[in-house]
């Protein structure tokens, strides 16, 4: 099926002025997520990587599976977060196990599918985005120079 909450995301960023370098369809598969998230952040070491589908309860949704071998640092509070803030949109929010981690200097959050909930966790989460990869930034100050924008 089309990857609309992909595009969307993909068009916000460039919005907001971020620089997309890279754009990719992954199916739910456990090991193509990885390999991709890993190559992604070594070839183009990005400030941000924003993955959206495979968070739901279902059993081809390995997102957070893959997303928790691949980080160094999970991000606990940004998926609770999220989910709280989107919980006020949709009380099935609290179902979906979107998450974010770090790998390397790399933020790496995940969404879910839906562009509905993409769309909402976007509300949310556009205001703090940039503040912390600043603060990310500001932590590795030798690395923050030698990244892409997002």
């Amino acid at each position: 099926y089309e990857d609309t909450s992909g595009e969307f995301l993909k068009n916000s960023l460039i919005a907001e002025g971020g620089n997309v370098v890279t754009y990719e369809v992954i199916s739910d598969d456990y090991q193509r997520i990885v390999l991709s998230l890993r190559s992604i952040q070594e070839k183009y070491r990005p400030d941000v990587i924003l993955a959206s589908g495979g968070t739901g309860p279902g059993g081809r949704d390995v997102t957070p599976e893959a997303l928790k071998d691949v980080c160094d640092v999970l991000l606990e509070g940004m998926g609770e977060w999220l989910r709280h803030e989107s919980g006020y949109f949709t009380p099935t929010a609290w179902l979906s196990r979107m998450g974010a981690g770090m790998m390397n200097n790399t933020l790496i959050i995940a969404l879910p599918g839906s562009l509905k909930a993409v769309t909402e966790c976007w509300q949310i989460l556009s205001p703090v985005l940039p503040i912390a990869l600043e603060r990310i930034a500001k932590q590795n100050p030798g690395q923050a120079s030698q990244r892409k924008k997002a």
